[in-house]
């Protein structure tokens, strides 16, 4: 015997399908009330300030301490250097201290002094490389005090090669290898 389906039941049962979705759907978006949850006060710690990071120092110019006073000049520290080896090009932080200095002899407390700029270089090589490779750096930085209109009359370039280098291994090379600017009344009484 087969069982008997009875209509009604069946109806019934397509309604509850179609029914079905819509009730899901009002219960999942039905606004549930929530535990309260206890709070805790918190206290936010300050947010320091933003720190201004300086760019690093260029040391392959070692301006004396007049020079600096004068031109008002941060200090000169004893890293970076600027030249690599055997090479004699400017970089961007050196000119802006050649920059500095020039204004300083042009328009400021320096006008009409002179200056004298010496070349250095690391110990490897031999002696008279080394000089004129230190004179050469120091007509690099002499060449571009004159293109910012320092008189080249006012500038004396020597070199001191190797003489006071004083690196053994490449980080002591690289602080031998800069140039020192002074004023030349300085080097005179010297």
């Amino acid at each position: 015997m087969s069982p008997t389906i009875r209509p009604v039941s069946i109806r019934r049962f397509g309604v509850a399908l179609a029914v079905a979705p819509v009730l899901l759907l009002i219960a999942c978006t039905h606004d549930q009330p929530k535990a309260a949850v206890p709070t805790v006060a918190t206290v936010a710690a300050p947010i320091p300030a933003p720190v201004a990071v300086a760019p690093p120092p260029d040391t392959s110019f070692q301006v004396s301490e007049a020079v600096r006073v004068k031109c008002s000049l941060p200090d000169t520290p004893t890293d970076s250097p600027q030249f690599d080896f055997d090479q004699t090009d400017l970089r961007p932080r050196g000119m802006g201290i050649l920059d500095a200095i020039a204004a300083c002899v042009l328009t400021g407390s320096m006008r009409g002094e002179g200056l004298i700029v010496t070349g250095h270089t690391d110990p490897r090589g031999s002696d008279s490389y080394n000089e004129d490779l230190g004179l050469r750096r120091a007509n690099t930085a002499r060449d571009y005090l004159v293109s910012k209109g320092v008189s080249s009359v006012d500038i004396t370039v020597t070199s001191r090669g190797k003489l006071d280098a004083t690196g053994d291994e490449a980080a002591g090379w690289q602080l031998d290898r800069r140039i020192a600017i002074d004023e030349r009344s300085a080097i005179a009484a010297k």
